[in-house]
C-alpha cells in the first residue's frame, strides 16, 4: 500500500502508531525500544505494524524526521 494512498483509519491507525513510537523512543531509546512497545501503546496488533512500516528502524526515522 502506497503511503500516500491512505485513507480515514489507516490515516489514524499510521498517526496512532508514530505518536506510539515517538513516545516509546522518548521514554527507552532505539535499542530498549520494541515493535511490541509501540503497537501496544497504539492499540493495534502487531502484524498491522507491518502493513504501514518494514521495521523499527522505518519508524524510528520518520519520527526524527
Amino acid at each position: 500500500m502506497a503511503r500516500g494512498e491512505l485513507k480515514g483509519k489507516g490515516q489514524r491507525t499510521r498517526r496512532a502508531l508514530l505518536e506510539a513510537a515517538e513516545e516509546v523512543f522518548g521514554a527507552v531509546g532505539y535499542h530498549d525500544a520494541s515493535i511490541v512497545k509501540i503497537t501496544e501503546l497504539a492499540g493495534v496488533a502487531q502484524g498491522t505494524f507491518y502493513l504501514y512500516f518494514s521495521g523499527k528502524r522505518e519508524i524510528f526515522d520518520e519520527v526524527v524526521a
